[in-house]
């Protein structure tokens, strides 16, 4: 307790204290004993004192007690950013597992980014583009069907056999079939000027 007392409090990240916290991480005393090629201690020199601190990726690797400490005071220091320059920063020289997850959740609890966080809506306001779906009767969807048969061939008085046009206006649904003669395009147009575009 008498050392955690001489730990200065302006910085959350002097050297010292760095040094017994992540000396008291059990989980990242495991990782620099199972992982030696990715968790290196590393010299790190203040005023008179040099420090041998656990570092990954050449960044000083903060113990979970210093995380939420280091995240808030990065916070209030760059004067309330958002979590992705928060987290930006912070990695410059530091790192820690779930730090975006640590950044995210200093930046949710923050009473001064609720209150001043813009809440106007910048989309869904615009009215739909105007495409030819939306325009009545400028698409017209014509498809044709058939032919169906119906009786029996050999007997000219049942037999039955026509074709069928349908029309769908998009904007409008408007939906309608036609009876035709034949599949042929002149007969086609015709049959859509006469019954539907008159």
């Amino acid at each position: 307790m008498d050392e955690e007392e001489e730990f200065p409090t302006g910085y959350p990240l002097s050297y010292k204290e760095i040094v017994f916290r992540q000396k008291k991480d059990r989980a990242l005393q495991n990782k620099f004993r199972m992982q030696p090629e990715l968790y290196i201690k590393k010299p790190y020199t203040f005023s008179a004192s040099t420090y041998e601190l656990i570092t990954k990726n050449d960044k000083i690797y903060v113990p979970k007690a210093l995380q939420q400490k280091c995240a808030k005071w990065y916070h209030l220091t760059l004067m309330h950013p958002g979590e992705k320059r928060l987290e930006l920063t912070i990695a410059q020289n530091c790192t820690w597992i779930v730090l975006s997850t640590t950044c995210i959740n200093v930046c949710k609890r923050c009473e001064n980014c609720a209150v001043s966080k813009k809440r106007d809506k910048k989309y869904g306001l615009l009215p739909p583009k105007p495409t030819l779906e939306v325009i009545p009767w400028q698409m017209l969807c014509v498809d044709l069907v058939g032919p169906y048969k119906f009786g029996n061939v050999k007997k000219p008085k049942t037999y039955i056999e026509f074709h069928c046009m349908t029309m769908i206006d998009p904007a409008t649904e408007f939906f309608d079939t036609v009876e035709i003669i034949e599949k042929t395009v002149d007969v086609i147009a015709n049959w859509l000027e006469i019954h539907c575009l008159s």
